[in-house]
């Protein structure tokens, strides 16, 4: 190790520990199994709300990516639906259990089904309220009337 580091003059004392330390204790090649616990460790409380959930599935997608630039490997895609599921309120998982287009939970593809369905539900909710603000409390025709200078039958 020192003749490695015996080049190293101008180095001070703080990199010199570093780079001792790096060689001494290499990183761990257990790095997928902490990374998948820390995916299971957001499993612990259950949303409240839908736009929690959702905000939980950036969450996830964040944690997913970050395992693979890690690992180079994806992450298991039954761990990331448990976890979802786990997470998900109330009110969601019931409309995502009744929904006959919806795989089961054991199903690889559940994840990703689950993830789009309540990504399209949040840009079809987000929609709907960008409308109700345009309108500002008027009726579409009264406020097509209006913009012509016409009288509302």
């Amino acid at each position: 190790m020192f003749s490695d580091l015996k080049d190293d003059e101008g180095m001070n004392g703080f990199e010199m520990w570093r780079l001792m330390e790096k060689q001494k204790d290499p990183i761990r090649k257990d790095v997928a199994f902490h990374l998948e616990i820390a995916v299971q460790a957001m499993a612990s409380q259950r949303e409240g709300s839908f736009e929690a959930t959702h905000h939980r599935v950036g969450e996830l997608e964040k944690a997913a990516k970050h395992y693979k630039a890690r690992t180079g490997e994806p992450i298991c895609k039954l761990l990331l639906s448990r976890v979802l599921y786990a997470t998900a309120d109330f009110d969601t998982i019931n409309e995502v259990e009744r929904d006959p287009s919806m795989v089961k939970k054991e199903h690889e593809d559940f994840y990703d089904r689950f993830k789009d369905w309540i990504v399209d539900k949040y840009e079809k909710l987000q929609g709907q309220s960008s409308i109700r603000k345009f309108q500002g409390g008027k009726g579409m025709q009264g406020a097509c009337w209006n913009c012509e200078g016409l009288k509302h039958p």
